[in-house]
């Protein structure tokens, strides 16, 4: 507590005036959880857009001149071409909405060839390799490595929509039908998991870290200056 005394004496009263308008924003638009839709929440709600709209275009900005205007004056004039793609993004806004399909088609074509080959290689290559490695060595427990083996099995059959593999597993008369019911009772469970940690573990996470910024610290910072 003294240490946060002392930390909060360093704050110059310009400083704490921001801190409480942002407190007033803050608490204005946790009220749309009880109140409704209110001029308080709405402010907030318009004043939390405006200024992340305007820190995203002073990062764009400072990441455009850090990465491509200064090579470009330091000699480096094939990032014009990059840049050029960029600027072309925004002829969709005018009457030459064709040049826009310049820049699409190659972050699409570049972007899904980086994003396939790293997301086949860490996201399924990675686990079936670890999945048979559970399996062969029983890690941790023999239990959990036969579970781990059935569970991605199941799945990945669950995602086999081919015209010839399809039926066994997809048609109520399909000889693997229940393999691919088994699968969906595991992803429903790593769904319900995923949904249990997001809303109550991280979402407590984040109503500490608000009570402890907009309510503590303000305080603080309020009795340090009196």
């Amino acid at each position: 507590m003294l240490d946060d005394l002392e930390e909060a004496r360093k704050v110059t009263p310009i400083e704490l005036i921001i801190t409480w308008f942002s407190v007033a924003i803050s608490i204005g638009h946790f009220t749309l959880m009880w109140l409704g839709d209110t001029y308080f929440s709405s402010f907030g709600e318009r004043w939390y857009v405006g200024a992340t709209v305007a820190y995203s275009f002073f990062v764009v900005f400072q990441s455009l001149k850090a990465n491509c205007f200064d090579f470009i004056a330091a000699g480096k004039w094939w990032l014009i071409i990059p840049l050029i793609l960029g600027l072309l993004s925004f002829t969709r806004l005018t009457k030459y909405r064709w040049a826009a399909r310049y820049p699409v088609a190659a972050l699409s074509g570049i972007g899904l060839g980086v994003f396939f080959g790293f997301n086949i290689r860490g996201s399924i290559l990675a686990i079936i390799t670890a999945t048979a490695n559970e399996l062969v060595t029983l890690q941790p427990d023999p239990f959990s490595a036969i579970i781990s083996f059935i569970a991605v099995v199941c799945v990945i059959t669950y995602y086999l929509y081919s015209e010839k593999y399809a039926t066994i597993f997809h048609s109520q008369t399909g000889k693997l039908y229940y393999v691919m019911r088994l699968g969906r009772l595991f992803m429903m469970a790593s769904f319900g998991y995923l949904l249990g940690y997001v809303s109550v573990a991280f979402g407590l996470e984040i109503l500490t870290t608000f009570f402890v910024v907009v309510i503590k610290r303000p305080i603080l910072e309020l009795l340090a200056l009196l």
